[in-house]
């Protein structure tokens, strides 16, 4: 994301973004919407999180929710950005995420329940759960922002006039191949979820 900001006329601006005024940005100006892409793809998944599955009741819905804000997201760059640099932000939105998970809600979780234990007191549960949740998140999250990061080796994926439902099959088949391997983890041998991911 540093070398793309530090050429953006090259590697941010989309010259053909069906958007006239993403293609006249300026360099100075496709770097604060990146950093803009970023941050807001942290505040909406926070907020979805908080507001829809607050005590870990609907992370079903949650969930869904998740997977369409990805494919907004996925729209959105891939109609403000280069196709290289859409889906870089994208998968740096999902790795965003995933780092700010650890930083605002697993670790903090994880420090008030043993501060609570070493004062003799009952840990809150929430903590636990949430830390799970977010956890998990990032679980499904790894195999999508793998393959947005090296997508940039292969410019059939985004250089295609809909790079953003390529984009979306992909972190579709990240998610659900990441499924087989936690399925196989836990005992249970489910080649579909493979099949599926292909």
């Amino acid at each position: 994301v540093v070398l793309y900001m530090a050429s953006p006329d090259f590697y941010l601006v989309n010259a053909n973004s069906p958007w006239a005024w993403a293609a006249d940005l300026d360099g100075w100006q496709a770097n604060l919407l990146a950093l803009a892409f970023l941050l807001g793809g942290w505040v909406v998944y926070n907020e979805l999180c908080k507001r829809i599955s607050p005590n870990m009741e609907r992370d079903g819905l949650l969930s869904v929710a998740v997977a369409v804000m990805m494919v907004v997201v996925a729209y959105l760059s891939t109609q403000m950005f280069t196709g290289r640099a859409a889906f870089l932000l994208t998968g740096a939105v999902m790795a965003t995420a995933m780092s700010a998970n650890v930083f605002f809600w697993i670790i903090p979780g994880q420090r008030r329940m043993v501060n609570a234990m070493q004062a003799g007191e009952a840990p809150n549960p929430l903590d636990g759960k949430r830390g799970k949740q977010r956890s998990v998140h990032n679980t499904y999250f790894t195999l999508p922002v793998v393959l947005l990061m090296i997508s940039n080796h292969y410019s059939f994926l985004y250089s295609h006039e809909l790079a953003w439902v390529v984009m979306a099959l992909l972190i579709f088949a990240g998610a659900v191949i990441r499924q087989f391997f936690v399925l196989m983890h836990a005992g249970h041998n489910k080649p579909l979820y493979l099949v599926a991911g292909a």
